[in-house]
């Protein structure tokens, strides 16, 4: 239970560097901010990330990160963490209504 209160903490701090896990094994921003360019930006987990090498082989689907390092198709995420998608619109209601499946990657819906 501690753990989740400070994934729901990280997550209400970071919520603009959210990202879902795409059918490729990629990451996509939930919402991107500059959505002219950011909607083709994948991402991988860093290799050095406790995600990238979890031990339980279930990868994350959402995750909210601190930083992203490199371009194209070196991108990855580091300092992330797993977060459920529930929690997006509840901790940043003014940010994101809902995360449909399917749209990272993508404006969220008006």
């Amino acid at each position: 239970l501690e753990v989740e209160r400070l994934q729901r903490a990280v997550c209400a701090a970071l919520f603009l560097n959210a990202a879902k896990r795409l059918p490729n094994g990629a990451y996509g921003l939930c919402r991107p901010v500059d959505v002219a360019r950011a909607p083709h930006v994948r991402f991988r987990l860093h290799p050095g990330s406790a995600l990238a090498i979890n031990q339980d082989g279930a990868p994350a689907d959402f995750v909210v990160f601190v930083e992203a390092l490199g371009g194209g198709a070196d991108a990855s995420l580091v300092h992330n963490t797993r977060v459920r998608p529930e929690w997006l619109p509840e901790l940043a209601p003014h940010y994101f209504e809902q995360v449909p499946a399917g749209r990272a990657g993508q404006d969220a819906p008006p």
